[in-house]
């Protein structure tokens, strides 16, 4: 089982504050908060993402593990690591496709190269979110793990970070917990998982059920439409 539903339950103690916003009437979901600008947010709300719409919040002091690889990306500190000069190389070098064609060669790329491996084994722990230097040099990995490093290519293969997102929900019919990335493109959203080589839009993953996901800005949490 993936290692963030601790994260998840500090970030839901941390916005506490937030408790009566979020039990409001829909119509507050489709205001985004000040701090963020809604020529951002609008198209994510439009969208109605993976069943849901989406509470945007401006604090993620309470994701220390995604702190820490949050600031992996916007400082490029993987670029320090010896053996990711060659998964630099090749991201970068796939700028001529097409951004699915991008996308599509950077998810088989992950879920072969990595071998699929909890926290608990490889950190002795059961929260832990690796940078993506840790999963090069690793070369292991559970499913957050593979999105963070999908995340790092398609960053080098020319992608923005304000278009990258590691969604985190559960599948079903168990309620398995589960990570994916999504990524936009213009007004199209795609998913990259590490249970399949497929990319597919978002509106072709009726199977995830979204609980929260960071971008390198905000935590988005999500509440289904019709109040649920």
């Amino acid at each position: 089982m993936p290692g963030w539903s601790r994260p998840l339950l500090a970030l839901l103690g941390a916005i506490a504050a937030f408790a009566a916003f979020a039990a409001s009437p829909r119509a507050h979901f489709d205001q985004p908060i000040p701090s963020v600008p809604k020529s951002e947010t609008r198209a994510f709300f439009d969208l109605n993402l993976i069943g849901g719409v989406k509470l945007v919040i401006t604090t993620i002091d309470a994701m220390e593990k995604w702190e820490r690889v949050r600031q992996d990306l916007l400082t490029d500190a993987t670029a320090a690591n010896e053996k990711a000069g060659a998964w630099t190389e090749w991201a970068q070098n796939l700028s001529a496709l097409s951004p699915k064609e991008r996308l599509m060669a950077i998810n088989v790329r992950v879920n072969q190269r990595l071998t699929y491996k909890i926290d608990q084994l490889q950190w002795n722990t059961g929260d832990y979110w690796q940078t993506p230097g840790e999963s090069i040099t690793l070369g292991t990995g559970d499913c957050e793990d593979y999105a963070i490093l999908k995340a790092y290519l398609a960053l080098k293969a020319g992608f923005t970070l304000d278009n990258l997102s590691v969604l985190t929900g559960v599948l079903a019919p168990n309620n398995q917990p589960h990570a994916v990335l999504v990524v936009r493109d213009e007004s199209t959203f795609y998913v990259l998982d590490n249970r399949s080589p497929l990319v597919m839009t978002v509106d072709g993953r009726s199977d995830i059920k979204p609980l929260f996901s960071v971008t390198t800005n905000d935590v988005w949490l999500y509440r289904k439409t019709g109040g649920q």
